[in-house]
C-alpha cells in the first residue's frame, strides 16, 4: 500500500507545460449580444463572409445552466461558452483551464492558483470569489448534476485574491478530474436566464428548436476563435443533417449516422472523421415501486432481456457494424474496466426459463422508449425479444423528451448512453449508488440499491492508489453486471461529417469546440 506521508509531500503540479495562453482545451464560456446589422441581415453577414460556422446536432440544448445539466448535446455546446479550472484536451491529458496549477498539501486539500487576466463576457475580471462561488454551487446547489461526484467536499474557501482551496471530508482523488467539468461563473448570476461565461465564445440567443447563436468574444484570455460567429443548429432527423451537410448549408455534422455514411463518403467535398467513443449504450430501468406490477424491477426479468440479445446481430442491423458488442457497462478504454469478465452470450432458452420463473408463462409486454434517431435499435431488438416471449413496443420521442422521461421518472424502460468524460467507471457507478441527500447516488434515476455496491463505490471514492481503485471499481462493476440495473448493448465510434476546407480534429471526450476549428490554408 502506497505510503501516505509520501503522499501528503506532493506539492505543486504545475498545468503550464506550454505557456501561459494554451490553445483553447476548454470547457467552457458565455454571452453578450452580437451586432444589430448582423442581427437583421444574419444569413448574408455570416455565410458570405465565412465568418459563421454552422455545426448541427441531432438534439437542441436543454437548458443553459452549466451546473444543472449532463445530457450530451447540451454539455458540448456549453462547453463553447464556460470554462472549468482545469481542462482536458482533445487526447485526455490534464491541462490549464481557469487555474494555471494546482497542489496537494495533504490526502484532504486541494489548492488552485487561478489565472490572471481573466474577464468574464460581460466584462468583469474573474476573482477567486467568483471561483469559490461556482464551486459551492455546483458542490450544494439542490439542482446540480455534479452533487453526488463533489459530495466528498468539506469546505470550499478563498485562500487569497489568486487561489482558491478546496478541502474534503475524505480523500477523493478523482476530485481534479471532475473539476473540469464544472464551470466557472459570476458570483450570485443566473446562467439559465443569461449564460456569462469565460470563454471563447459568448452566448447570442436561442434558435429555432432549441439550437444557440454564439459570437466570438474578443476579451477572451486565450487565443482567438477562427470564426467570429458559431452557429450550434438542431436538425433532429438524421437524413437531413447529411443533406444539409452535402448542399453546404451547414459545415458539420456532429452525429453522422451509421445509415448515412455511404452517402456521405460518395459525396463530393465531404470528409468523414470516425474516432473511438467513450461511451456504452444500454437498456436503461425504473425499479421503482411507483409502477404498479412492474415487470422489469424483478432481476430475473432482466436477466432475460439480456440474455434475448444478440449483440453482433444488433450491431450489423442496427449500425452497419459500425459498433462493438458492449459486454458491460463500461468501455474497454475507461478505468474499472475488467477483461476478465465473461461475454454477454444469447441464450434464448434460458431467457424463457428465468420469465417462467418470475410468473411471465405467456407472453410479456414491454413498452420500451428511445429516441427517434435511435430506432434502428428498436427494429433490432423486437424481434429479438419476441424469441423468448416479451412483445415489444417501441416508442420514439425526440432526445430532449426522453432525458426528460428519464430523470423524471416518467420512463421505466429506455434507451440511453453513457458517456465517460473524465475516463473513469464511478462517473456511471456512482449513479447506482444508494439514493442519499447531497452525496453519491443523487442522481439515481433507477432506483437501484445494493448495500455492497455502496461500500465498494464509497472505498473507491477516496482511494488514491491507481492499482488498488482500478480493482475496487472492477469490483464495482462486476456487482453491477450481476445484478444489472443497466443492461449494456454496444460500444459506438464517433462518426462526424466535416466540410472540406476546414481543418479540425476529434476529441476522446466527444465535445464541439467551435474554437477548435480553423480554415485549412
Amino acid at each position: 500500500m502506497r505510503p501516505r506521508q509520501k503522499q501528503k509531500r506532493r506539492m505543486w503540479k504545475s498545468l503550464v507545460g506550454c505557456g501561459e495562453k494554451p490553445t483553447s482545451y476548454n470547457r467552457l464560456g458565455s454571452a453578450v449580444l452580437i451586432s444589430a446589422f448582423c442581427l437583421l441581415f444574419y444569413g448574408g453577414c455570416g455565410r458570405d463572409g465565412k465568418e459563421t460556422l454552422i455545426l448541427a446536432n441531432e438534439g437542441g440544448v436543454v437548458g443553459l445552466d452549466p451546473h444543472r445539466q449532463d445530457e450530451a448535446v447540451t454539455v458540448t455546446v456549453l462547453a463553447n461558452i464556460y470554462q472549468g479550472l482545469v481542462a482536458f484536451d482533445p487526447n485526455l491529458k490534464l491541462v490549464p483551464g481557469l487555474a494555471t496549477g494546482y497542489s496537494n498539501p495533504d490526502d484532504l486539500t486541494w489548492r488552485f492558483q487561478l489565472r490572471s487576466g481573466v474577464r468574464f463576457h460581460d466584462g468583469r475580471p474573474m476573482t477567486a470569489e467568483d471561483a469559490a462561488y461556482s464551486l459551492k454551487r455546483a458542490w450544494q446547489d439542490t439542482g446540480s448534476v455534479f452533487r453526488g461526484m463533489l459530495s466528498g467536499i468539506k469546505r470550499v474557501s478563498v485562500v487569497d485574491p489568486g487561489s482558491v482551496e478546496i478541502a474534503t471530508s475524505r480523500p477523493q482523488p478523482t476530485m481534479v478530474n471532475i473539476l473540469t467539468q464544472v464551470a466557472v461563473i459570476p458570483m450570485g448570476s443566473q446562467p439559465d436566464s443569461m449564460p456569462v461565461g469565460t470563454g471563447p465564445y459568448r452566448f447570442v440567443r436561442l434558435l429555432p428548436n432549441r439550437g444557440v447563436l454564439l459570437e466570438r468574444f474578443d476579451g477572451y484570455w486565450g487565443d482567438a476563435p477562427g470564426f467570429r460567429l458559431a452557429e450550434f443548429r438542431n436538425i433532429h432527423r438524421e437524413e437531413e443533417r447529411a443533406s444539409a451537410l452535402v448542399r453546404g448549408e451547414i459545415d458539420f455534422d456532429a452525429s453522422v449516422s451509421e445509415g448515412q455514411r455511404r452517402y456521405l463518403e460518395a459525396a463530393k467535398g465531404i470528409d468523414l472523421l470516425v474516432w473511438p467513443c467513450a461511451s456504452v449504450g444500454v437498456l436503461g430501468f425504473n425499479l421503482s415501486v411507483r409502477f404498479p406490477k412492474n415487470p422489469v424491477a424483478d432481476h430475473r426479468v432482466r436477466r432475460a432481456i439480456s440474455l434475448a440479445v444478440d449483440r453482433e446481430r444488433l450491431s450489423l442491423e442496427a449500425y452497419h457494424g459500425y459498433t462493438q458488442p458492449a459486454w458491460q457497462t463500461v468501455p474497454p478504454a475507461v478505468v474499472g474496466y475488467d477483461p476478465d469478465l465473461p461475454k454477454l452470450a444469447r441464450d434464448p432458452a434460458r431467457a424463457r426459463a428465468l420469465l417462467r420463473q418470475a410468473g411471465f408463462a405467456d407472453s410479456l409486454r414491454l413498452v420500451l422508449e428511445m429516441s427517434s434517431a435511435a430506432w434502428p435499435v428498436g427494429a433490432s431488438l423486437v424481434p429479438q425479444l419476441a424469441e423468448v416471449g416479451i412483445a415489444l413496443r417501441v416508442d420514439t420521442v425526440s432526445w430532449e423528451d426522453l432525458y426528460r422521461d428519464i430523470y423524471s421518472g416518467k420512463s421505466n424502460f429506455y434507451l440511453m448512453g453513457f458517456g465517460f468524460g473524465f475516463g473513469d467507471a464511478g462517473e456511471m457507478l456512482n449513479e447506482l449508488h444508494s439514493q442519499a441527500t447531497g452525496g453519491m447516488g443523487c442522481n439515481n434515476v433507477s432506483g437501484y440499491s445494493n448495500p455492497a455496491l455502496d461500500l465498494l463505490l464509497a472505498e473507491a471514492d477516496r482511494e488514491f492508489d491507481p492499482a488498488r481503485r482500478q480493482a475496487l471499481l472492477k469490483r464495482a462493476v462486476g456487482i453491477a453486471m450481476e445484478d444489472l440495473p443497466y443492461v449494456p448493448l454496444y460500444v459506438r465510434e464517433y462518426c462526424y461529417g466535416v466540410r472540406q476546407g476546414l481543418a479540425w480534429a476529434p476529441r476522446s471526450d466527444g465535445l464541439v469546440l467551435a474554437a477548435e476549428f480553423r480554415r485549412k490554408k
